[in-house]
């Protein structure tokens, strides 16, 4: 199951009870460092590291979201649930403001 928003808060509380369940969770982060240090602070919490794959995408950015969509389904074929906590917002351009 992917959790998007799962670096930190309701997000990170999530993915921690499902794979201390025993789902399989996709750990998502904005970015690559995000989502492994979240991944690291799971496993430090007790979770099963098979039980974790770590995924990261930028949700504002249609095309990065797309090919991670992409990658996942090509990778996980079936999902049983999925959970988002992230904001999709867009971000005003960097100097804009």
């Amino acid at each position: 199951m992917p959790v998007a928003g799962a670096t930190s808060g309701v997000g990170w509380e999530t993915a921690r009870i499902l794979a201390e369940r025993g789902a399989l969770v996709l750990v998502h982060g904005r970015t690559a460092e995000e989502a492994r240090a979240a991944t690291s602070r799971l496993i430090a919490a007790g979770v099963s590291e098979p039980h974790l794959c770590t995924y990261a995408t930028d949700l504002t950015d249609s095309d990065t979201a797309e090919a991670t969509v992409r990658a996942v389904v090509g990778t996980r074929p079936h999902l049983d649930v999925r959970a988002t906590s992230a904001s999709a917002r867009r971000r005003p351009p960097p100097g804009s403001g």
